[in-house]
């Protein structure tokens, strides 16, 4: 079996896309950086809009990508979505056959939430030799306990395709206990490799603290799906607003208009409408230079069983600008970030207990501006792919020989 030769298989979007195509991304930067060959396959097309620059295969930071179904992008029509799943699967199914024949298929990384994907495939890849790691930066039964709802497709996934797996990469602590809680009633461990979320950034030369200038803003980077969160934001203005402080907020993400019209209604409503700038999607670039000119950078955290589970890859790109990260304790944030350190922590999720950190980041900004400094550290040492993903290729040979069927 060729462990040197690692395919990640996913329904996932990938070069394209946001948090999840960073992880993919930075996932398979730290196998190449210990001597992997990676390459990614789309079981069907990625969930973007659809551009002439999207083709369905190609190569970007060195990884080879590829979607063997035709669509590089995900049809509009039911119908041909249907079509897309078919020869998704089919082709992909071919295409490792092949791979097998000439023995450059050894290891599968899975990143997907369907249960009927994992299973299947799982059964399908074992039936071919390969082992299977799954990666899992969310936990299904987390989010379904939070929505109360899907709770049956959390189930089959957390119960059911989980332990079919040889190992798997979670993303926090409370994924990793709750993979052995799982396995505790199949009598056999399931091997795990915690990896934290990940960037994909150069490290200055010379670490200088960033210093804000102009007239001062705050930024909150996010969906207007997390709406809770969003609203929390408007509620954290209107505190600052009420304790004399007139901070504006640059509100970065896109998101239905639906919502953003109820935001903005309820921002109307607090008197801090004028204090928002809604700027949508902007580029990678666009948001750094954003972040390293804020004051603060805005992450809370709701007091959700999902929020204990997850780990925000915006929390490595926040922290690794350099500008303050505020936000509350909640799931690993404690076993990494401390409270004026490197980071303002608040003790829960809280606008008045927020608004209270704010409040500190502007009364001593030299202080400020070295917690940012110790935050930008803490990124590059824990969180940046190479120093992340170390070890990670022994782990994969220590992997049993997979069970066919």
């Amino acid at each position: 079996m060729n462990l040197m030769n690692i395919v990640i298989l996913s329904t996932s979007s990938f070069p394209w896309g946001m948090a999840a195509t960073t992880r993919v991304r930075c996932l398979a930067k730290g196998m190449m950086a210990d001597g992997i060959n990676v390459e990614y396959i789309g079981l069907r097309g990625a969930d973007v809009a659809c551009t002439p620059d999207k083709r369905r295969a190609g190569s970007v930071g060195g990884v080879a990508y590829s979607y063997p179904g035709g669509f590089a992008v995900r049809p509009g029509s039911w119908l041909m979505r249907r079509v897309d799943d078919l020869l998704g699967t089919t082709m992909t199914f071919l295409k490792l056959l092949q791979m097998k024949r000439m023995g450059r298929l050894g290891l599968v990384m899975l990143y997907s939430r369907g249960p009927v994907v994992v299973k299947g495939w799982t059964r399908i890849l074992h039936w071919m030799g390969a082992r299977v790691v799954l990666e899992l930066c969310e936990w299904p039964l987390a989010i379904a306990e939070t929505k109360n709802s899907g709770f049956k497709q959390a189930r089959a996934f957390c119960h059911e395709a989980v332990p079919m797996v040889d190992g798997v990469i979670p993303i926090s602590s409370y994924i990793a206990q709750e993979v052995d809680r799982i396995m505790v009633g199949t009598g056999r461990r399931l091997p795990s490799f915690k990896i934290p979320i990940l960037i994909d950034a150069d490290r200055p030369v010379e670490d200088i603290p960033a210093e804000a200038s102009g007239e001062p803003y705050l930024v909150y980077a996010g969906a207007i799906s997390y709406f809770d969160i969003a609203m929390l934001i408007v509620d954290i203005a209107a505190t600052l607003k009420d304790h004399g402080i007139d901070l504006p907020i640059k509100f970065t993400g896109g998101g239905k208009k639906m919502l953003f019209e109820r935001l903005r209604a309820y921002a109307q409503e607090k008197d801090v409408l004028n204090y928002f700038e809604f700027t949508g999607y902007i580029s990678d670039s666009e948001l750094r230079l954003v972040m390293e000119g804020a004051v603060a950078l805005l992450a809370p955290l709701p007091e959700n069983l999902q929020s204990v589970a997850r780990f925000p890859t915006k929390f490595g790109y926040y922290l690794s600008s350099g500008t303050p990260v505020v936000t509350n304790v909640i799931g690993d944030i404690g076993s990494y970030l401390e409270d004026g350190l490197n980071a303002y922590v608040a003790d829960r999720c809280d606008a008045e207990l927020i608004a209270k950190k704010i409040e500190g980041v502007m009364a001593d900004r030299v202080r400020a501006n070295m917690v940012g400094l110790r935050g930008k550290e803490l990124a590059f040492d824990r969180f940046h792919y190479l120093n992340a993903c170390r070890g990670i290729k022994p782990f994969f040979e220590s992997l049993s020989e997979p069970t066919s069927g």
